[in-house]
Protein backbone atom coordinates (compact mmCIF):
# COMPACT_ATOMS: atom_id res chain seq x y z
CA UNK A 1 0.00 0.00 0.00
CA UNK A 2 2.80 2.53 0.94
CA UNK A 3 5.45 1.77 -1.49
CA UNK A 4 4.86 4.10 -3.87
CA UNK A 5 5.00 6.68 -1.02
CA UNK A 6 8.40 5.21 0.24
CA UNK A 7 9.60 4.98 -3.25
CA UNK A 8 9.08 8.75 -3.26
CA UNK A 9 11.28 8.90 -0.34
CA UNK A 10 13.98 7.07 -1.55
CA UNK A 11 14.13 8.77 -5.14
CA UNK A 12 14.70 12.16 -2.77
CA UNK A 13 17.10 10.60 -0.67
CA UNK A 14 18.86 9.59 -3.91
CA UNK A 15 18.85 13.00 -5.29
CA UNK A 16 20.87 14.89 -2.75
CA UNK A 17 22.72 11.93 -2.22
CA UNK A 18 25.59 12.90 -4.28
CA UNK A 19 28.95 15.13 -5.68
CA UNK A 20 27.09 17.01 -8.01
CA UNK A 21 24.06 18.05 -5.17
CA UNK A 22 26.51 18.65 -2.61
CA UNK A 23 28.56 20.90 -4.76
CA UNK A 24 25.79 22.95 -5.69
CA UNK A 25 24.08 23.31 -2.20
CA UNK A 26 28.04 24.46 -0.81
CA UNK A 27 27.77 27.11 -3.67
CA UNK A 28 24.18 28.10 -2.66
CA UNK A 29 25.72 28.37 0.97
CA UNK A 30 27.89 31.07 0.27
CA UNK A 31 25.01 33.43 -0.34
CA UNK A 32 22.44 32.10 1.92
CA UNK A 33 23.31 32.72 5.22
CA UNK A 34 20.93 30.33 6.76
CA UNK A 35 22.67 27.54 5.18
CA UNK A 36 26.45 28.53 5.98
CA UNK A 37 27.43 25.96 8.48
CA UNK A 38 26.30 22.89 6.59
CA UNK A 39 28.64 21.07 4.70
CA UNK A 40 26.52 18.90 2.53
CA UNK A 41 21.99 18.26 1.65
CA UNK A 42 21.96 15.20 3.59
CA UNK A 43 23.44 16.80 6.90
CA UNK A 44 21.09 20.04 6.63
CA UNK A 45 18.01 16.82 6.14
CA UNK A 46 19.41 15.19 9.32
CA UNK A 47 19.09 18.68 11.06
CA UNK A 48 15.77 19.71 9.72
CA UNK A 49 14.44 15.91 10.79
CA UNK A 50 15.96 16.09 14.16
CA UNK A 51 13.58 16.80 17.18
CA UNK A 52 16.51 19.05 18.50
CA UNK A 53 17.43 22.52 16.94
CA UNK A 54 15.82 26.05 16.74
CA UNK A 55 12.93 26.14 15.32
CA UNK A 56 12.96 29.59 14.12
CA UNK A 57 16.51 28.58 12.43
CA UNK A 58 14.76 25.95 10.79
CA UNK A 59 12.16 27.83 9.60
CA UNK A 60 14.92 30.57 8.15
CA UNK A 61 15.95 27.24 6.56
CA UNK A 62 12.96 26.52 4.63
CA UNK A 63 12.35 30.34 3.91
CA UNK A 64 15.44 29.97 1.98
CA UNK A 65 15.11 26.55 0.52
CA UNK A 66 11.46 28.12 -0.77
CA UNK A 67 13.30 31.24 -2.41
CA UNK A 68 15.73 29.39 -4.38
CA UNK A 69 12.71 27.51 -5.73
CA UNK A 70 10.55 30.79 -6.75
CA UNK A 71 13.63 32.13 -8.18
CA UNK A 72 14.48 28.82 -10.08
CA UNK A 73 17.99 29.10 -8.91
CA UNK A 74 20.72 26.42 -10.41
CA UNK A 75 20.14 24.43 -6.96
CA UNK A 76 16.47 24.72 -6.89
CA UNK A 77 16.21 20.94 -7.89
CA UNK A 78 18.12 20.25 -4.73
CA UNK A 79 16.24 23.08 -2.63
CA UNK A 80 12.85 21.01 -3.61
CA UNK A 81 14.46 17.66 -2.52
CA UNK A 82 15.43 19.04 0.62
CA UNK A 83 12.09 20.34 1.37
CA UNK A 84 10.56 17.56 0.41
CA UNK A 85 12.87 15.67 2.95
CA UNK A 86 13.22 17.90 5.64
CA UNK A 87 9.36 18.65 5.82
CA UNK A 88 8.77 14.28 5.27
CA UNK A 89 7.68 13.09 9.21
CA UNK A 90 5.01 16.41 8.82
CA UNK A 91 4.41 15.37 4.94
CA UNK A 92 3.99 11.07 6.35
CA UNK A 93 1.41 12.04 8.79
CA UNK A 94 -0.61 14.14 6.11
CA UNK A 95 -0.69 10.65 4.04
CA UNK A 96 -1.84 8.55 6.93
CA UNK A 97 -4.72 10.89 7.68
CA UNK A 98 -5.85 10.87 4.15
CA UNK A 99 -5.32 7.48 3.21
CA UNK A 100 -9.16 6.25 5.23
CA UNK A 101 -10.38 9.13 1.71
CA UNK A 102 -8.32 6.93 -1.19
CA UNK A 103 -9.09 3.61 -0.26
CA UNK A 104 -7.96 1.38 -3.35
CA UNK A 105 -6.68 4.68 -5.07
CA UNK A 106 -3.70 5.25 -3.12
CA UNK A 107 -1.22 6.22 -6.13
CA UNK A 108 -3.53 9.08 -6.41
CA UNK A 109 -3.25 10.13 -2.67
CA UNK A 110 0.74 10.50 -3.63
CA UNK A 111 0.24 12.20 -6.82
CA UNK A 112 -2.16 14.72 -5.30
CA UNK A 113 0.58 15.28 -1.89
CA UNK A 114 2.56 15.46 -4.46
CA UNK A 115 0.77 18.26 -6.58
CA UNK A 116 -0.36 20.21 -3.68
CA UNK A 117 2.79 20.58 -2.07
CA UNK A 118 4.97 21.45 -5.20
CA UNK A 119 2.34 24.17 -5.51
CA UNK A 120 2.89 25.56 -2.42
CA UNK A 121 6.51 25.81 -2.96
CA UNK A 122 6.03 27.82 -5.94
CA UNK A 123 3.42 30.15 -4.75
CA UNK A 124 4.13 30.44 -0.90
CA UNK A 125 4.24 34.40 -0.19
CA UNK A 126 6.88 34.77 2.79
CA UNK A 127 6.15 37.52 3.39
CA UNK A 128 2.45 36.85 4.95
CA UNK A 129 3.55 33.44 6.41
CA UNK A 130 4.42 33.34 10.27
CA UNK A 131 5.89 29.92 10.39
CA UNK A 132 6.86 28.00 7.46
CA UNK A 133 7.54 24.62 7.67
CA UNK A 134 3.62 24.54 9.60
CA UNK A 135 2.20 26.83 7.20
CA UNK A 136 3.62 24.17 4.32
CA UNK A 137 2.49 20.70 5.68
CA UNK A 138 -1.18 22.12 6.91
CA UNK A 139 -1.50 23.73 3.75
CA UNK A 140 -0.59 20.81 1.98
CA UNK A 141 -3.09 18.79 3.79
CA UNK A 142 -6.02 20.88 2.77
CA UNK A 143 -5.38 21.57 -0.71
CA UNK A 144 -5.20 17.67 -0.64
CA UNK A 145 -8.95 16.93 0.88
CA UNK A 146 -10.09 19.74 -1.16
CA UNK A 147 -9.18 18.29 -4.48
CA UNK A 148 -10.71 15.35 -3.29
CA UNK A 149 -13.80 17.04 -2.18
CA UNK A 150 -14.28 18.50 -5.28
CA UNK A 151 -13.63 14.65 -7.28
CA UNK A 152 -16.33 13.49 -5.19
CA UNK A 153 -18.69 16.24 -6.27
CA UNK A 154 -17.71 15.74 -9.73
CA UNK A 155 -18.02 11.84 -10.08
CA UNK A 156 -21.76 12.52 -8.55
CA UNK A 157 -22.65 14.98 -10.78
CA UNK A 158 -21.06 12.61 -13.63
CA UNK A 159 -22.95 9.65 -12.37
CA UNK A 160 -26.35 11.60 -12.21
CA UNK A 161 -25.53 12.57 -15.77
CA UNK A 162 -25.67 8.65 -16.81
CA UNK A 163 -28.64 8.38 -15.34
CA UNK A 164 -30.21 11.73 -16.94
CA UNK A 165 -29.27 9.77 -20.01
CA UNK A 166 -30.23 5.98 -19.24
CA UNK A 167 -33.69 7.16 -18.28
CA UNK A 168 -34.36 9.38 -21.32
CA UNK A 169 -32.73 6.30 -23.50
CA UNK A 170 -35.20 4.14 -21.85
CA UNK A 171 -38.30 6.79 -23.13
CA UNK A 172 -37.02 7.44 -26.40
CA UNK A 173 -39.21 6.04 -29.43
CA UNK A 174 -37.96 2.57 -30.22
CA UNK A 175 -36.89 1.58 -26.84
CA UNK A 176 -36.32 -1.72 -24.58
CA UNK A 177 -38.16 -2.25 -21.38
CA UNK A 178 -38.43 -5.80 -19.33
CA UNK A 179 -35.16 -6.70 -20.90
CA UNK A 180 -32.53 -8.25 -19.21
CA UNK A 181 -29.45 -6.39 -17.40
CA UNK A 182 -27.55 -6.96 -20.64
CA UNK A 183 -29.81 -5.73 -23.08
CA UNK A 184 -30.26 -2.97 -21.18
CA UNK A 185 -26.75 -2.08 -21.25
CA UNK A 186 -26.55 -2.95 -24.86
CA UNK A 187 -28.86 -0.75 -25.57
CA UNK A 188 -27.69 2.64 -23.66
CA UNK A 189 -24.02 1.46 -24.94
CA UNK A 190 -26.38 1.70 -28.69
CA UNK A 191 -27.35 5.31 -27.59
CA UNK A 192 -24.19 6.69 -25.74
CA UNK A 193 -21.24 5.30 -28.67
CA UNK A 194 -22.53 8.37 -31.27
CA UNK A 195 -21.92 10.67 -28.36
CA UNK A 196 -19.12 9.38 -26.39
CA UNK A 197 -17.19 7.34 -28.67
CA UNK A 198 -14.24 5.01 -28.26
CA UNK A 199 -14.48 5.60 -24.65
CA UNK A 200 -18.12 4.47 -24.28
CA UNK A 201 -16.86 1.13 -22.71
CA UNK A 202 -14.42 2.96 -20.54
CA UNK A 203 -17.34 5.08 -18.86
CA UNK A 204 -20.49 2.15 -18.50
CA UNK A 205 -17.44 0.36 -16.82
CA UNK A 206 -16.81 2.74 -14.24
CA UNK A 207 -21.23 3.68 -14.27
CA UNK A 208 -22.60 0.56 -14.59
CA UNK A 209 -20.22 -2.28 -13.82
CA UNK A 210 -19.07 -0.14 -10.65
CA UNK A 211 -15.64 -0.76 -11.86
CA UNK A 212 -12.90 2.15 -10.26
CA UNK A 213 -10.57 4.22 -12.86
CA UNK A 214 -7.95 1.20 -12.51
CA UNK A 215 -10.16 -1.44 -12.84
CA UNK A 216 -12.11 -0.29 -16.00
CA UNK A 217 -8.10 1.08 -17.84
CA UNK A 218 -7.25 -2.30 -16.94
CA UNK A 219 -10.51 -4.36 -18.36
CA UNK A 220 -9.61 -2.40 -21.53
CA UNK A 221 -5.59 -2.65 -21.64
CA UNK A 222 -5.00 1.17 -20.52
CA UNK A 223 -2.57 2.47 -17.80
CA UNK A 224 -4.70 4.22 -14.96
CA UNK A 225 -3.49 7.67 -15.55
CA UNK A 226 -4.71 7.50 -19.45
CA UNK A 227 -7.79 5.85 -18.13
CA UNK A 228 -9.00 8.08 -15.97
CA UNK A 229 -8.41 11.00 -18.33
CA UNK A 230 -10.31 9.58 -20.92
CA UNK A 231 -13.47 8.91 -18.47
CA UNK A 232 -13.38 12.53 -17.32
CA UNK A 233 -13.20 13.37 -21.02
CA UNK A 234 -16.10 10.91 -21.99
CA UNK A 235 -18.24 12.18 -19.20
CA UNK A 236 -17.70 15.59 -20.47
CA UNK A 237 -19.19 14.74 -23.57
CA UNK A 238 -22.34 13.29 -22.29
CA UNK A 239 -22.73 16.66 -20.34
CA UNK A 240 -22.52 18.74 -23.25
CA UNK A 241 -24.73 16.61 -24.94
CA UNK A 242 -27.38 17.05 -22.22
CA UNK A 243 -27.03 20.11 -22.05
CA UNK A 244 -27.43 21.01 -25.44
CA UNK A 245 -28.06 18.32 -28.43
CA UNK A 246 -31.01 16.47 -25.86
CA UNK A 247 -33.71 19.63 -25.40
CA UNK A 248 -34.20 19.20 -29.26
CA UNK A 249 -33.97 15.45 -29.23
CA UNK A 250 -36.96 15.79 -26.33
CA UNK A 251 -38.63 17.91 -28.31
CA UNK A 252 -38.97 15.63 -31.59
CA UNK A 253 -39.82 12.99 -29.58
CA UNK A 254 -42.74 14.42 -28.40
CA UNK A 255 -43.85 15.80 -31.73
CA UNK A 256 -43.33 12.07 -32.62
CA UNK A 257 -45.59 10.91 -29.86
CA UNK A 258 -48.52 13.47 -30.57
CA UNK A 259 -48.51 12.91 -34.10
CA UNK A 260 -49.07 8.88 -33.78
CA UNK A 261 -51.78 9.49 -31.09
CA UNK A 262 -53.72 11.66 -33.18
CA UNK A 263 -53.78 8.93 -36.22
CA UNK A 264 -56.79 6.36 -36.07
CA UNK A 265 -56.74 3.65 -33.55
CA UNK A 266 -53.34 5.12 -31.99
CA UNK A 267 -51.25 3.33 -34.52
CA UNK A 268 -50.70 2.18 -37.92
Amino acid sequence: MRAQWEGLHTSLVRSVSNLPADQQFRAAGTYEPALARFESSTGLVEYLTGTDGDLNEKDRIYAALVRAIQARARWSAVAHAVAWLGLWPGLDGVYRRCLKHFCGEEDDLVSSISSAFTRLLGQMDLAHVERVAATIVRSTEREVMEERRRKWKETSQHHQVVREARSQSSKAPGSMTGHSFEDEVRLLRERLLPIIGADTDLLLAVVILGDNHREAGKRMGLPHGIARKRIWRALGRLRNFLRTDLSQFEGSARVSVGETAERPGGVD
